[in-house]
């Protein structure tokens, strides 16, 4: 068997046993942010703006579902988040190759 983390690694500095500092302090004002986007859309629909009113609830029922979707538990990582925060770190990061064989301009092994 393979073990990734510790026994006890979700207790202690974690809220509701799932969420860090930093989750919490994206996901509250983003799922506030969609919420209060989708009441005042619904609350201003009249026949004259129903497109616009639409496109509103729309964009904030997307951005409550993107930010539940980020927050989601995932495989050894804390979350999808950090998943992805990983993976952009990793292909912005400098790579250094360093080169082992033989020079062939003058034929000394390096």
């Amino acid at each position: 068997m393979t073990f990734y983390c510790p026994r006890d690694y979700k207790n202690g500095k974690y809220y509701f046993n799932k969420y860090v500092d930093t989750d919490l302090m994206i996901m509250i004002p983003m799922i506030i942010f969609g919420t209060f986007l989708s009441v005042i859309s619904l609350s201003f629909m009249t026949q004259r703006n129903f497109a616009l009113s639409m496109l509103g609830l729309s964009f904030g029922i997307l951005t409550i579902g993107i930010t539940l979707i980020l927050f989601m538990p995932y495989k050894i990582y804390h979350n999808i988040l950090n998943r992805l925060l990983v993976e952009i770190n990793f292909q912005l990061k400098q790579k250094d190759f360093l080169w082992y064989g033989y020079d062939f301009n003058n034929y000394e092994e390096i």
